[in-house]
């Protein structure tokens, strides 16, 4: 009986006891009262009060199980609201985790759009736009020219800001890679493209950029037409035109599919 009280976890010692001396005085308050009346008028019968005395011990007994019973469930309810705040964290966790990742749209080092930016913005175009020019352009030997640690992405930050600026505001420039940058020319073809890059670089030569060996940057690119098929074909296609204009030699333009489409050796 005591200990089933006793076991309730959740209520301070001091007011345990307080709770058992309260449901002990209560119970034995008849008692009381007849001993005190007995004695105050002579008239005390043994078996009376050992009667009384067995009746306050079931009241007490009685009283102790019914609210050991309650804290008890008290007990329980706490514990199940715990497991239930313990699930819903768990299932909130979940949903978080599930939720689809917001991946970056633009370039930290240029403020540029990046590779899924500019695919997300061709995505976004409707079906009579989507064709044009796709083109891409690296700095020729950038590995060269970048002598120290921070040199190279002074150098691209420098080149992507001349050639944002020197594009029309209907075309569309991102940083493609590391040391690429992909510029979509809409409704324009190879010839309009070249001509937009050759006065690019004619502007360089005028303004130059210097890399910190003292040499003037130079750029290559490549070209290739977009009708509308998917994208990584014309990508792929312009990849391989910027390839060949680098390997033989950079500062030059070349057009995919074919070396008699090459602008010229020089711009």
């Amino acid at each position: 009986m005591h200990l089933d009280f006793a076991s309730s976890a959740d209520l301070a010692r001091p007011l345990r006891l307080r709770l058992l001396a309260l449901c002990c005085l209560a119970s034995h308050l008849p008692l009381l009262f007849y001993m005190g009346w007995g004695l105050a008028t002579g008239r005390v019968a043994s078996a009376e009060i050992i009667i009384l005395l067995l009746g306050s011990w079931a009241g007490a007994a009685i009283l102790l199980r019914g609210i050991a019973a309650l804290m008890n469930r008290s007990d329980n309810e706490e514990r199940h609201q715990g497991l239930f705040a313990v699930m819903r964290q768990i299932v909130a966790r979940r949903d978080r985790m599930s939720e689809p990742v917001s991946l970056p749209l633009e370039d930290a080092l240029t403020g540029l759009p990046n590779r899924r930016g500019f695919l997300a913005r061709l995505d976004a175009l409707p079906a009579e736009q989507r064709q044009g020019c796709i083109a891409l352009v690296a700095v020729d030997r950038l590995a060269d020219h970048a002598l120290d640690g921070g040199a190279g992405d002074t150098l691209l930050q420098a080149f992507g800001h001349r050639l944002s600026s020197r594009i029309r505001r209907i075309d569309l420039i991102a940083r493609w890679d590391s040391e690429e940058f992909a510029i979509f020319y809409p409704d324009a073809i190879e010839d309009e493209a070249s001509w937009s890059l050759a006065r690019i670089a004619a502007q360089l030569r005028h303004e130059p950029l210097t890399a910190t060996d003292g040499e003037p940057l130079t750029f290559s690119a490549g070209l290739c037409r977009w009708r509308g098929e998917p994208i990584a074909a014309a990508i792929y296609k312009a990849k391989a035109a910027l390839a060949n204009a680098s390997n033989s030699g950079g500062d030059q333009v070349q057009r995919a599919g074919s070396a008699s489409l090459r602008v010229s050796a020089r711009f």
